[in-house]
This record gives structure tokens, C-alpha cells and sequence, in this order.
């Protein structure tokens, strides 16, 4: 079993094997593409064994394994029990300090609903309501004046099933136990607060492309390609998934936008954006070239897509164990 310590993350379906000064053997991720993602000064620990033989290919090893996240010993041992308190269910009182990665700063809050650790993904009200944040610490001593502060509302549960290959800037599992739309959904918005309807949308006509063609479409404005084009390049399409023949993607721009649509031989129909653009906006037209692109490397229309970043962010976030087919075996 080897460790690696990652703090600036790149990924690629390609484990290189070099020797350490010590001697020991250890495996690096590195990446084709130039993504890169720092998780916020988090060391992570990745433990990689062996699950399956190893083959020898062009100088570079590929090879399937099983991926353990711990934010190092003493985030795992505090995983069961942090500051001589053991983890349950029930709410614990206290102040966490959170950081928004969207915004760039740290607030602190009060919290009566939760049992709260340092890393766990949360929600609050006041000004940065429907921010994703994560926690930085939490403090159990304390008198205060309630009215001084926001509050934590919300705390996802952080639960990733099925096995990951990679693809382009993207984890991809075929797995109908992929993370399915609700649960992302539930990782980026929020719940309603209490008594407050959910937003009625109306919908017309959506549109429908045959994708291979879709740049060539009246609907497709050049300058909108061009955004579009940005958003991929910048893998703000977070989410991608097409299971029986019905597609949703999650859009990161000024806010979450979710993209619905259908697909099936090739073609794309009734698609939606719920973003207020009167036209086909650079969210559903950066789907399609997601789409397209997935659709091509697969050979498959059903899937289900992540972005890298985003996956191994959330993945360091639940300590799970996963697998990922560095040769795509996961995919067949």
C-alpha cells in the first residue's frame, strides 16, 4: 500500500510509478488537460491498494484500485470521536466557524441542529443563503447573544455509490448507483425553509437538436457558443447524467442552474434551462458539448458524469471508500 499527500489535485486515467528519496515506492496522479484543483489547504490522504493485477503499458502503469480518503490520521481518528465527543445523530449546540470557497472568506454561525464536524458540507441563512459551505471548526463553549448571528440550516449527507473511471475533466460511472440527481441537488441547494413554497416554473416548447449538429442550429447565437465554450473550459458543468433516456446537468455560473432534458439515438429533446436567458442560453448549450464529447469517448448514452474536482472534493469530504478503473474497465 502506498500513501500519497495531494494538495494541488490533477487527475488522469494514468498512474505514473516513481521512486521516492527514501526508496519507497509511491504512485502520483497527474493529469492530461491542466486541471487543477487545490482543496482549500486540505491535505489529503489517498491510500491506493491493489485490487486487481497491474499492467505494464507504454512506460505507464494502469491499474484498477480501491481509494480510501482520510484527512490525515488525526482527522480520521477525530471521524469517530472529536475533542473526547463521540459523533451521533442528535443536534449538539455550538459555534462553527465555515468557509464559503465561492466567496473566499469565513463566518462564523450558530448551530442547534446539527452534530457538526470540521469538513462537513453545510448550508445557512442570512446573506450567503444557498452558498455551499464547509466547516472549519467548531467551538462548544460559548454564551452569546443569538441575535449577533446567522444560522446553520442545512447538512448533507455526503454519500457516493458506484465505480468511477476517468474521463476527459470528468469522474464517469455507468453504475445505475451513481450519484443520482437528487442527491447532487441536495449537495449544492439548499432545502426550502419552512413554509416556503418551492418556485413554480412554467414550461413552452424545449429544444431538440441532433448533437453531433447542434453548433449549426438558428438557435445557437455564436457569442452564446463562445460563453458556452468558457463554461466547459472552466468545468462549470459540475454534473452530467442520462439514465433511460432522460438527462439533468448542474450548471455553476452566477448560481446553480439545473439543465433537464432527453436523449436517445443521438438526439436531444425537450431541453430546459431554468435560468431567466429568453433564448438558448450558454448553460444548455454547454451541456450539449459535454454531452457530445461524453457521448463520443463512451460509445454509450447512459452515464452518469462528475465533475473531477467537485468528485474528489466531496469524496475527501465522506471518507468513503470507492473504486476507480484507471482503465476504464468500470465503463464496459
Amino acid at each position: 500500500m502506498s500513501t500519497i499527500i495531494l494538495m494541488n489535485v490533477k487527475l488522469n486515467a494514468h498512474f505514473r510509478q516513481r521512486d521516492s528519496d527514501q526508496g519507497e515506492n509511491r504512485r502520483s496522479l497527474t493529469a492530461a488537460g491542466g486541471l487543477c484543483w487545490e482543496f482549500y489547504g486540505t491535505a489529503l490522504r489517498v491510500e491506493c491498494r491493489r485490487k486487481t493485477e497491474i499492467a505494464k503499458k507504454r512506460g505507464i502503469w494502469l491499474m484498477k484500485t480501491v481509494l480510501g480518503f482520510n484527512r490525515s490520521e488525526e482527522k480520521e481518528n477525530r471521524a469517530a470521536c472529536e475533542g473526547g465527543r463521540i459523533r451521533t445523530n442528535a443536534p449538539v449546540k455550538s459555534l462553527a466557524r465555515i468557509r464559503f470557497p465561492e466567496k473566499g472568506g469565513s463566518y462564523t454561525y450558530y448551530n442547534d441542529r446539527f452534530d457538526l464536524r470540521k469538513g462537513d458540507l453545510v448550508f445557512v441563512s442570512g446573506k450567503l443563503a444557498g452558498v455551499p459551505g464547509f466547516v472549519e471548526a467548531v467551538n462548544y463553549k460559548f454564551k452569546i447573544d443569538l441575535a449577533d448571528y446567522e444560522l446553520v440550516i442545512a447538512c448533507p449527507e455526503i454519500r457516493i455509490s458506484g465505480s468511477y473511471t476517468p474521463v476527459l475533466d470528468k469522474m464517469v460511472s455507468c453504475d445505475p448507483h451513481a450519484v443520482r440527481p437528487d442527491t447532487f441537488r441536495s449537495w449544492v441547494r439548499p432545502p426550502l425553509p419552512d413554509g416556503e413554497e418551492p418556485p413554480e416554473f412554467v414550461t413552452g416548447e424545449g429544444y431538440g437538436f441532433e448533437l453531433e449538429h447542434f453548433t449549426d442550429d438558428d438557435d445557437a447565437d455564436p457569442a452564446i457558443l463562445g460563453r458556452a465554450l468558457d463554461y466547459c473550459g472552466k468545468g462549470l458543468v459540475r454534473y452530467l447524467s442520462v439514465r433511460d433516456g432522460g438527462g439533468t446537468a448542474f450548471v455553476e455560473g452566477t448560481k446553480w442552474y439545473e439543465v433537464n432534458f432527453r436523449f436517445s439515438d443521438g438526439n436531444v429533446s425537450d431541453m430546459y434551462c431554468e435560468c431567466p436567458y429568453p433564448g438558448l442560453c450558454k448553460h444548455n448549450l454547454a451541456v450539449l458539448f459535454n454531452l457530445r464529447e461524453l457521448v463520443g469517448k463512451l460509445d454509450r448514452e447512459d452515464f452518469t458524469a462528475i465533475d473531477s474536482g467537485y468528485f474528489f472534493r466531496m469524496l475527501s469530504i465522506s471518507g468513503q471508500r470507492i473504486t476507480v478503473d484507471a482503465d476504464g474497465g468500470g465503463l464496459r
